[in-house]
This record gives C-alpha cells, structure tokens and sequence, in this order.
C-alpha cells in the first residue's frame, strides 16, 4: 500500500509511483494497492500505467469514491484499465466521507448507503458483458451500453463504512469464495466475475482463491 506521494515533487511522482510497483513485484510482493487521494495521482489511470510497466502482480485501488464518477463511466474506466493490466486490476470503491464529498467537492452526502446500493446495481450491469445496461432506481435512470471487452472478469471491493454498510454488503451476500478465511473482525469484501457480484465475510486472504481483505472504518 503506497501513500499519495505528497513527499515527492510533482515532477517525480508518476514515475516514481511506477517505480514502486515495479520494485514491489521484483521483491516478490503480490499485490500493489494505491489510494485515490483529492488533488494528487488519478488511481486508475496511474494504475493503467503500472500495469504496462509489471507482469505480475495484482493492481489495485483503495477506495475510488462512488460521487466522482457516474457508475456507467467508472465500469468504463475499469475495464478498460483490467485490459491494460492483463487481468490483474482490482477496484475499489466506497462513499467516501462527507467532508471530502460535500465540503471539498461541494456535492451532496445524503443517504451514502442507498446511494452505493443504487450505484451497484447499475455497476453489475455494466459488468455483465452482455453490452447494454437498462437499470433504473431511485437514483439513476440508466439505457446505454458498456463494451469495452470480452474479458469481463472484474473484482470489487467494498468500503465498508460502520454498520449500515455492513449490512448492506450482508443483504446482497450469497457466494462465498473457496479456500480458508481467518475470521478477525466483521467486514465485508464483494468479488465480481461475470456479471455477478460475489461477496463473502473476511478479514484476510490466506491462500490464493480466498476473498479479500476490506476496508472498514
């Protein structure tokens, strides 16, 4: 997990990001995780880079928050960077807090839990692969089309913000990935393949297959 770079010059720090990565893979690491920080590195697109720089490890971000990005753009975005990173990219989404979504952003921070609820609904569909997406609830009202690529195999993970977001990760619980999980503390994480969102209890992943660890707060 790396910071937002703020101790490097503007200068230095994407390539000194892509050097990280790189570094971490070489020293035998098997995941890079990367936050989406206001005002510093976009994490996708930093992260769509990486991903022609490594060949091995797993690419991820912590956390995207949902407010800046409609559902349909950000499948868009995701896939397009899971095709440049050959299938190792993980996205990680979440609400984000108030202070950052309303008072620097100056958007509303009403009702963050139904909003994710609304928000995944529309961002299962775009994954799907089946190309067009038709969902509307109460707060989007979506008919378009998401075709980036074939290989439509996308995880996500879940911010899971105190105890309402918890249960709302429980109310869409129904597979749990294979493998031994240690059970430290609630927290929920959401695996997506083909079209179906996948989310399971976790603290940690212990051997490859396993669901992976979330960020709770």
């Amino acid at each position: 997990m790396v910071g937002s770079d703020k101790e490097r010059t503007r200068a230095d720090r994407l390539a000194g990001l892509i050097a990280d990565g790189t570094r971490a893979e070489n020293a035998g690491f098997k995941s890079f995780w990367m936050p989406q920080v206001p005002g510093y590195l976009d994490a996708m697109t930093a992260i769509t880079l990486l991903g022609q720089a490594t060949d091995r490890i797993e690419l991820a971000t912590a956390v995207v928050p949902i407010q800046t990005r409609h559902p349909m753009i950000m499948a868009q975005q995701a896939l397009t960077t899971q095709v440049a990173c050959g299938g190792r990219f993980t996205l990680g989404i979440g609400p984000s807090h108030h202070w950052i979504v309303n008072g620097q952003l100056g958007l509303p921070y009403d009702r963050p839990a139904q909003l994710v609820s609304d928000y995944l609904d529309v961002l299962e569909a775009s994954f799907a692969g089946v190309g067009s997406v038709d969902v509307e609830n109460e707060s989007y009202r979506v008919h378009g089309t998401v075709d980036v690529t074939d290989a439509c195999e996308m995880p996500v993970l879940l911010a899971a913000l105190g105890p309402t977001m918890l249960r709302l990760a429980g109310e869409r619980t129904h597979f749990v990935d294979g493998g031994r999980t240690s059970y430290r503390r609630p927290c929920r994480s959401a695996h997506h393949r083909r079209g179906e969102i996948r989310w399971a209890t976790a603290a940690t992943r212990r051997r490859r297959g396993t669901c992976r660890p979330l960020f709770e707060q």
